[in-house]
């Protein structure tokens, strides 16, 4: 309750006696909407917060429901968890609510999120936008771009990186080779237009790979299919495990997510650990399972039951859209040598189904944009490459663009050792 009392009253701080009516406004407007909630003894407080100096910066945010609703927000819960522990921050100092002490609880908040400085100082400039967007943007929902950055440094794009960057820091504290190539094609079937940048890691500087690489906005996948995300390894199966060094020359490619995108992948990953939606026969891995009232499937049913039909699926997008598509039906290992098809939307129905309530910040309507969309490769997705465990890391390697994938890590028993030109890369094979 006291991150609710100092929560409104940091959204009722006021600049200046210019603003000071609006304030006052705004003070009984939320007491009237959360009177249930607040004591005498917490109105006094509030009233005493009020009352502090404050200089302004997040004065715009002056009685924003849809920043009161950050506490709430089912979504993307994670920003609404941060201010609140710098509320919490803030309400144990007990001083003054000014820039400087909001700025030094956030810094404090942002500690192990690798988010350098001068990204944070760039968010807390933004808090001048006056709405719930910029609020998230200063708690560190960063741009594609912006995380980019963090990965790759100030370089542009491509698969260039600088030293202050986690792939310039990783090189430059293990000594590990790389080498700008193409990516090999188990196939035989096409070149990839991009080269990729191949990073080597070994059992001995795996352990600082594992310390620099592991935000929710990293994502590959690896073995049969299986999802990487940070340092966690989830199976279809429902089991999670710690990332190990592999064997020699597996390949993980290097997915770059959004941290809004890397959170609603968090929620969908671990929604599969539920023994329930173990395996891949059920509506978390289905969605069309999922049913309306009036008998409607959520989204029309697609064309691949198996292990990995779900990959190019997973809602994480910020983009809502009111239709999916899904993988069509093919045969079973038909491989993309074969006539190719288009892409089929299928319009998202509401469903209702209590046992299914674990699934309702998931598969929505709107509903989020499918990660193959995300990464630019619908097309790739309907026609079954996202949905078979070998397609799926070779579309991440080979077709996903530079922006999103632009280093290959690779395995090797000495990370230093030369990085062959054409390695027999050591994964499940498309079929």
């Amino acid at each position: 309750m006291k991150r609710l009392v100092l929560g409104l009253a940091l959204l009722a701080s006021v600049q200046a006696s210019a603003v000071q009516g609006r304030g006052e406004i705004a003070c009984k407007t939320l007491f009237a909407s959360y009177s249930h909630e607040v004591t005498a003894e917490q109105r006094t407080a509030l009233a005493q917060y009020a009352d502090m100096n404050y200089d302004g910066v997040l004065n715009p945010l002056v009685v924003s429901r849809d920043v009161f609703s950050l506490f709430g927000d089912q979504d993307l819960p994670v920003f609404g968890e941060r201010l609140a522990r710098i509320l919490d921050h803030m309400w144990a100092k007990s001083g003054p609510v000014t820039t400087q002490s909001f700025s030094y609880s956030l810094r404090r908040s942002m500690i192990g999120s690798r988010i350098p400085t001068k990204l944070v100082d760039k968010g807390l400039r933004a808090l001048k936008g006056g709405d719930v967007t910029s609020l998230r943007r200063a708690l560190g929902n960063l741009t594609l771009a912006e995380t980019r950055e963090i990965y790759m440094g100030e370089s542009g794009s491509g698969t260039s990186f600088t030293p202050d960057s986690l792939i310039g820091k990783y090189i430059a504290e293990s000594g590990a080779s790389v080498k700008l190539m193409d990516v090999p094609d188990m196939n035989k079937q096409r070149k990839y237009s991009e080269k990729k940048l191949f990073v080597a890691v070994s059992a001995e500087s795996f352990p600082l790979f594992a310390k620099l690489f592991s935000a929710r906005t990293f994502m590959s996948s690896l073995g049969h299919g299986a999802v990487l995300q940070g340092q966690k390894v989830t199976d279809v199966w429902g089991n999670v495990s710690d990332l190990r060094a592999m064997s020699e020359f597996t390949p993980l490619p290097m997915v770059i997510l959004k941290p809004s995108e890397g959170e609603r992948l968090h929620r969908y990953v671990s929604a599969a650990l539920n023994p329930r939606y173990s395996n891949w026969d059920n509506a978390l891995k289905q969605p069309w399972r999922l049913m309306s009232k009036d008998g409607k499937s959520y989204v029309e049913k697609g064309g691949y039951s198996c292990c990995t039909n779900y990959w190019g699926n997973i809602p994480i997008g910020d983009k809502l859209v009111d239709s999916y598509a899904l993988p069509l039906v093919r045969e079973y290992g038909d491989v993309p040598g074969g006539v190719r098809q288009p892409v089929k939307y299928s319009k998202l129905q509401k469903w209702e189904d209590a046992e299914e309530s674990a699934l309702k910040h998931i598969w929505t309507v709107p509903g989020h944009q499918q990660l193959s969309d995300v990464l630019g490769h619908l097309e790739r997705n309907v026609n079954g490459e996202f949905a078979s465990p070998g397609w799926v890391i070779q579309t991440l390697m080979g077709e996903v663009s530079t922006e999103r994938a632009p280093v290959i890590f690779i395995f090797m028993k000495n990370h230093k050792s030369d990085i062959p030109a054409s390695p027999a890369l050591h994964y499940e094979a498309p079929v």
